[in-house]
C-alpha cells in the first residue's frame, strides 16, 4: 500500500467531487470571513491544476457544452448559473436560469446530463418548513415538476445528495409514534428516499443504518445503495444480507475494481484506547459485494492505515486508488 499527501490545510470541514480527471477539494462550511477553500487536481497524476482559491457558495464540476474544454466549476448566484475555471476559479461564464429564484438556502448540488440535457439538481430548505430536492434544466427551459419533491428533514446532519448510476438518494425522515403508558413520544427515524433521475419517480425509501450519508452506484452491471452498515439492491432495497461483517461500519463509497463491484467502509478501532480530547482513530475497508454473505468470521479486508483526524470525505479516483479528505488533509492511498 503507498499513501501520498497531496495537500494540508488549518481546521475546515472538506468535501471531495470528480468529473473526468478533476479532483475538487472544496470547503463545504464558510468561515466568518464568508469564504470556502477550494482547489483542483489532476486525479492520475496528483499534481495541482492551479493554487488554492476561494468561493462564497457552494460549488461542484460539471462538463457542459460550449463551456470547456473539460469540467468547470460551477456556483449559483440568484438567476444564475456561473462557471469558472477548475485550475484557478476565474470566471468562464454565465447562464441566466430565471426559473432558480434565490439558492441561499442551498445545501447541495449536482449537474447530471439526463435525457441529453443537463439539469440542475439541488437540494435544501423548501417552504412550510420542509426540505426538498428539485431541478433546474441548464438550457433556461421551464423546470419539469415532476423531477421534484418535498419531505421531512428536522433533527439530522445528513445534507446531501447521492446521484450516480441512473438513481438519485435523499435524506430524509420519517415520524414515528411510541405510545407507552404514560405518554406518546413522537420522534423523527432517519431514512433515505430513493428517485429514478430519468424521470423523477419515487422508488422506495429504506432505513438509514444508522445515519451517515448515503451512496449509490451502479457497478459491474448492477446497482447498490449503501448507508451506514446497511447494503440494498437496487431499484427493490432489498437488503443484501451481510451477518455481521458490517456491524458498526459505515459505507463510504460503491465502486468497481478489476470488473467486480466494491463497497468501501470506515469502522473506528476498537483496539486504541480512547483518549480524552483526541481523534478515535479509524481504518478503511473494502469487500468485493459479490461475495456477500461472508463467511462466519469474515469480513471486509482491512486497510493498515490510521485515517489522520476527522474523515470528512472519500471518493474512489482510480483502479484501487482513494482519495480521502480529513481535518488534516487530502490523502490518497494504493490498495
Amino acid at each position: 500500500m503507498n499513501v501520498e499527501t497531496w495537500w494540508t490545510w488549518r481546521p475546515g470541514w472538506f468535501r471531495l467531487r470528480l468529473c473526468g480527471d478533476v479532483l475538487l477539494v472544496h470547503e463545504e462550511y464558510a468561515h466568518a470571513s464568508g469564504v470556502r477553500r477550494g482547489r483542483c487536481f489532476d486525479r492520475r497524476t496528483g499534481l495541482p491544476l492551479g493554487p488554492p482559491f476561494t468561493t462564497q457558495e457552494i460549488v461542484c464540476l460539471a462538463e457542459i457544452p460550449g463551456h470547456g474544454p473539460g469540467p468547470v466549476l460551477a456556483h449559483l448566484v440568484p438567476e444564475t448559473l456561473v462557471l469558472s475555471d477548475p485550475c484557478d476559479g476565474t470566471e468562464r461564464g454565465r447562464i441566466a436560469l430565471p426559473a432558480l429564484g434565490n439558492p441561499r438556502a442551498l445545501d447541495d448540488m449536482h449537474i447530471a446530463r439526463v435525457g441529453g440535457r443537463d439539469l440542475l439538481h439541488l437540494f435544501g430548505d423548501g417552504a412550510h418548513g420542509r426540505s426538498e430536492w428539485s431541478t433546474v434544466p441548464v438550457d433556461g427551459t421551464e423546470p419539469d415538476p415532476a423531477r421534484s419533491d418535498s419531505f421531512r428533514l428536522y433533527g439530522t446532519g445528513r445534507e446531501r445528495l447521492a446521484l450516480d448510476g441512473g438513481y438519485l438518494v435523499v435524506p430524509a425522515e420519517e415520524q414515528r409514534i411510541h405510545v407507552g403508558e404514560e405518554a406518546v413520544d413522537v420522534f423523527e427515524e432517519p431514512c433515505s428516499l430513493l428517485y429514478r433521475v430519468d424521470d423523477g419517480a419515487f422508488l422506495g425509501q429504506c432505513e438509514a443504518g444508522g445515519g451517515g450519508e448515503a451512496v449509490v452506484a451502479t457497478v459491474a452491471g448492477k446497482s447498490y445503495l449503501a448507508q451506514g452498515s446497511r447494503l440494498f439492491s437496487v431499484p427493490d432495497l432489498a437488503e443484501l444480507a451481510t451477518g455481521r461483517a458490517l456491524r458498526h461500519a459505515e459505507a463510504r463509497a460503491l465502486t468497481e475494481w478489476e470488473g467486480r463491484p466494491v463497497g468501501l467502509w470506515s469502522r473506528r478501532r476498537d483496539d486504541v484506547p480512547i483518549v480524552p480530547g483526541r481523534h478515535h482513530p479509524l481504518r478503511l475497508s473494502y469487500c468485493f459485494l459479490d461475495e456477500l454473505p461472508v463467511a462466519p468470521g469474515s469480513g471486509p479486508t482491512e486497510i493498515p492505515w490510521n485515517v489522520p483526524g476527522d474523515l470528512h470525505d472519500l471518493l474512489v479516483v482510480g483502479e484501487r486508488r482513494i482519495a480521502v479528505a480529513t481535518s488534516e488533509g487530502l490523502f490518497v492511498l494504493d490498495v
